[in-house]
């Protein structure tokens, strides 16, 4: 059995959590937070400009918990990339680790990720999937094929699809990051910016526990339609080259599939299943010039034959693919 953890004793681990209009959400966040054991040396709420009081709200509940909490406001809304980088530029603990101000953690995520980390650079655990109701739905990501990878093996599993670049499931050592390690510009910035940090690690953990809850709930910003969308057409070229630079560059299928899963599939379905209009036709037309047949023909070859047709109905017969895809 395990003994509870001293919370005169510190724990060596911050957290930052940006928040965005979260105030229907920060509740059940604090207060797992609160449940961890051992608890945080302090959180760091950074508010990215929300119109519904989120960080005075999210500091009241930390501090009605007893949870340590320092509150950084931002003067305008600049995205989880900015917020994630400012808390990180208050950061004083030897680790940090990212949450998501409408998403929960179990009791023992911190316990895990900080056991994981010893003589890494950052450990990385499993998603559990929350829907809208509450209910769990599953476990986002495979089991990891070992307890320690390289970091350039770790960004070609990234790569791959077999392992997910949320920032909240990564806790860092802090002298490893970078002071800008997020994207500050795009939406899309998980990604790319997962692959530039496993690029430059060493060694990175890996845990088979899914103690990160991520809660889907419809209309996020991931989820709609909008300029920013169009981002996820440079995404590739972005994602891909740190793993180049590396020595780790993917064979042409490995390409052609991480373009069709992260940029192509993404911008079209997003575009199809939005409003008509004059930039929905156009990331339609933009996703569709990113299908190159002879890439289908060799990763139909690879065995990737599902997602070869797909993209090959995509670009022969989009119309037909809009309304299967509205089907689904």
């Amino acid at each position: 059995m395990p003994v509870p953890a001293d919370p005169a004793r510190p724990s060596g681990v911050e957290v930052i959590v940006p928040v965005f209009d979260a105030a229907a959400h920060l509740g059940a966040c604090v207060r797992s937070l609160a449940r961890l054991e051992p608890r945080p040396d302090r959180v760091i709420v950074v508010d990215d400009h929300s119109h519904d009081h989120s960080g005075p709200l999210a500091m009241a509940a930390l501090t009605a918990a007893g949870l340590p909490a320092t509150l950084v406001t931002l003067p305008a809304r600049q995205g989880p990339g900015a917020a994630r980088n400012r808390g990180l530029a208050e950061a004083r603990a030897p680790l940090v680790w990212f949450v998501d101000a409408d998403d929960t953690v179990a009791p023992d995520a911190l316990r895990i990720l900080r056991a994981a980390i010893a003589g890494h650079d950052f450990a990385v655990c499993r998603t559990t999937l929350v829907d809208a109701e509450g209910t769990v739905t599953g476990i986002d990501e495979p089991p990891p094929p070992r307890a320690v990878l390289t970091g350039p093996e770790y960004a070609t599993l990234l790569m791959r699809g077999q392992a997910r670049a949320y920032a909240p499931t990564k806790m860092f050592r802090r002298d490893f990051l970078p002071d800008r390690p997020w994207d500050e510009v795009r939406r899309y910035e998980d990604l790319a910016s997962a692959i530039a940090l496993a690029c430059a690690a060493d060694t990175v953990a890996l845990v088979a526990a899914a103690p990160y809850r991520y809660h889907r709930r419809p209309g996020s910003a991931s989820a709609t339609f909008d300029p920013h969308t169009f981002e996820l057409s440079t995404l590739p070229d972005r994602a891909l080259a740190p793993l180049v630079a590396a020595g780790a560059a993917p064979t042409r299928s490995e390409s052609a599939a991480f373009v069709l899963r992260e940029s192509v599939f993404p911008l079209a379905h997003l575009a199809m299943r939005a409003d008509p209009g004059e930039d929905t036709a156009r990331a339609i037309a933009t996703a569709r010039r990113r299908i190159r047949p002879a890439d289908l023909i060799g990763l139909a070859a690879s065995g990737r034959i599902r997602l070869a047709l797909a993209a090959l109905v995509l670009l022969a017969f989009p119309r037909c693919y809009a309304q299967i895809l509205r089907t689904r």
